[in-house]
């Protein structure tokens, strides 16, 4: 489907490996699924792509596997890293109860490290998810918004209500 739109196979799979590195796209086996948000407008998308990023190369830990995890890591929180989606979008609205713990850090080598010599594992199902901050990165409501716009799933949820909450503070509003 993707060739007649593109043109051919190999400028379609071209455009779906860009995708894929912005974190937009996904494919596996020959089928590809597009994020929803990439239908968003041009200049939202831009100021979208540093949370795309992070979150394509965010690093899941857990040690229990239990909310002890994710009290852990709140209370050894490294320096100049701040807490987003899930518990910050709830601190803000209340609306939904979280689920996962998503901190940005300066340096996602040094804090797994830190994690893995206090008894944490890597993998796909922990709770404490470590995303590496980019340089237009900072602890503030519009980042909250955008990354639950990246996130995408319930996460949209909480920038609905985000945006109907603090629309004032917010530079840029997505579709």
């Amino acid at each position: 489907d993707a060739a007649s739109v593109a043109g051919s196979i190999q400028t379609a799979y071209r455009r779906l490996n860009a995708l894929e590195q912005l974190g937009l796209a996904t494919v596996y086996r020959g089928q590809f699924q597009i994020n929803r948000a990439a239908r968003q407008p041009l200049h939202f998308l831009e100021k979208l792509i540093p949370s795309l990023l992070s979150l394509k190369n965010a690093r899941r830990f857990g040690r229990k596997y239990h909310i002890s995890d994710i009290n852990f890591l709140k209370n050894n929180l490294p320096k100049g890293a701040f807490i987003t989606l899930d518990y910050r979008a709830w601190e803000l609205t209340g609306y939904q109860y979280p689920k996962d713990l998503y901190i940005y850090v300066d340096d996602i080598e040094k804090t797994s490290g830190f994690l893995k010599i206090n008894g944490f594992s890597e993998g796909t199902k922990g709770r404490a998810i470590l995303l590496q901050k980019q340089p237009d990165s900072k602890d503030s409501i519009e980042q909250v918004y955008l990354d639950c716009i990246a996130k995408g799933g319930r996460s949209v949820l909480d920038a609905i209500a985000i945006e109907l909450k603090y629309g004032d503070q917010l530079g840029v509003r997505g579709r």
